[in-house]
């Protein structure tokens, strides 16, 4: 019975001595082709049957049979050592290869640098003009030193990024600091703010809101009135724009009625508008004669006066003119202006009240915007183009508009503006031609393809837009103000 019991617990022992070291032979064995594959090495080398070989082979069995389970772990940690030799170097990161828009150091920054991240700015002519690109600046920039900045309501700051705070509570209901963007919202003499970091800084905001003239404002054609409009000159610039110079035009605080109907008097300082509405009428509905008046050629007038004048029955009559001047006057006072130049009119009525009335008769100057090769015909008051005496049109720039025999003018495929020239009878018409075609003025921010315009601007940044080829105010809508 022991005899058999000994005999079961040797092939027991053999059993396993045996079967370990061939499991580990397997794994020793699949490691060195897979090692051989990956390094290239020639696969006649797996292939070697010499007595060489099968001694060393049979070398590392008796060698393996005396080894233990934990003794043939390394042999796997080895074979996971050799794995980084196949593996793939990473992509390099895609943001790295991005060109990446870097700012200039704003603290420092100078005009032109200003022209060229944030544009300049055309007046309605469309010339270039420092006080419009100051007026509708909408944001300042930060510079190094400044202890006190004055700024209207709305407008921005950018300021440098050192977590700006506030030094007293009472400046918040003034101003808003997000990262480093500061905005003034409400009218205070001075609003305090510092920055952190190890150099602290300090700033004053001095907040304004320019104030409009209220209510509506009523003009005959060819009447000039000032328009009541209050800021703090002394720190701001202020761009005055015309929204139809077809119904008004705008010099500084001066607005001119032109022609029949309604527009507005925008003007913009710091980048915010305040607009007055301003109600062109005919002449004729202008009940207060008592100054002298202006008239274009064709404009027709009923003089009325007042201060006891009688006017049924009375005489009207030319009294004077220069040479140069013409007018037709009846006999119930409508007064029409033929020719320029300037004029007294006076009437006499049945109480022999006499009244008198300077008049100035200008050749009218019409304005004109064309898209690229569109067509307007133009026309004056009387002047003909048959006949023997026929008006004479011409182009001073014949590149930007051209005019054919009868006042048809055309824009051509540039922008730009050009006066069109009527003579007849020796008079002169002229009309402004501006032709439009929109763009945007690029630069490294701002690119464009096939009308498509495209800008990159990091969260806070502002941007200001350059309109290129318009003369006319442009309205800008968000189609999502949120982003």
């Amino acid at each position: 019975m022991k005899k058999r019991l000994f005999t079961m617990l040797m092939s027991l022992v053999l059993a396993v001595g045996y079967l370990q070291p061939v499991s580990v032979y397997a794994i020793e064995d699949a490691v060195e082709d897979e090692s051989s594959e990956i390094e290239n090495i020639d696969p006649t080398a797996d292939d070697d049957s010499s007595s060489e070989n099968k001694t060393e082979k049979k070398k590392k069995k008796k060698e393996n049979k005396e080894t233990t389970q934990q003794e043939s772990a390394p042999v796997q940690e080895e074979a996971v050592e050799d794995e980084p030799e196949v593996e793939v170097t990473p992509a390099p990161v895609v943001t790295e290869q991005v060109p990446v828009v870097v700012l200039p150091d704003e603290e420092a920054i100078s005009e032109e640098e200003f022209d060229e991240l944030y544009g300049i700015s055309f007046n309605a002519a469309g010339v270039v003009s420092d006080i419009n690109r100051s007026a509708l600046n909408s944001i300042i920039l930060y510079e190094e030193g400044m202890t006190e900045v004055w700024m209207i309501r709305g407008q921005k700051i950018e300021l440098p990024e050192d977590d700006w705070t506030f030094a007293d509570l009472e400046s918040k209901k003034y101003f808003s600091i997000k990262k480093n963007i500061g905005k003034a919202k409400g009218v205070s003499e001075d609003v305090h703010i510092m920055s952190g970091g190890t150099h602290s800084k300090k700033l004053t905001v001095h907040i304004y809101k320019p104030n409009m003239q209220s209510g509506v404002l009523t003009l005959g054609e060819g009447e000039t009135e000032e328009i009541q409009f209050n800021y703090d000159r002394d720190h701001f610039d202020a761009a005055w724009y015309s929204s139809n110079p077809n119904v008004i035009s705008v010099s500084g605080n001066k607005v001119t009625g032109i022609s029949r109907g309604t527009a507005t008097v925008d003007v913009y300082v710091g980048g915010q508008k305040y607009s007055k509405k301003v109600k062109v009428e005919s002449l004729s509905k202008i009940k207060d004669f008592s100054a002298p008046i202006d008239l274009t050629v064709g404009q027709s007038v009923k003089v009325r006066f007042k201060d006891g004048f009688v006017a049924k029955k009375s005489k009207w009559e030319v009294v004077s003119a220069n040479g140069t001047g013409e007018v037709d006057l009846t006999k119930t006072g409508k007064l029409t202006g033929l020719k320029p130049g300037a004029t007294k009119i006076q009437a006499v009525d049945k109480n022999n009240k006499v009244m008198t009335l300077d008049v100035n008769v200008v050749a009218p100057e019409k304005e004109v915007y064309l898209a690229p090769n569109k067509s307007k015909t133009v026309k004056f008051y009387k002047v003909k183009n048959s006949g023997e005496e026929k008006a004479i049109w011409t182009s001073a720039d014949t590149s930007i508009a051209t005019v054919n025999e009868k006042g048809k003018i055309t824009a051509q495929a540039v922008s730009g503006n050009t006066v069109i020239s009527c003579v007849y009878k020796g008079v002169e018409y002229r009309t402004r031609v501006y032709v439009e075609k929109p763009e945007f003025a690029t630069d490294d921010f701002l690119s464009e393809v096939d009308g498509q315009y495209t800008i990159d601007l990091e969260e806070g940044r502002c941007y200001t837009l350059v309109p290129v080829g318009v003369y006319r105010d442009i309205e800008y809508k968000s189609s999502s103000p949120a982003v």
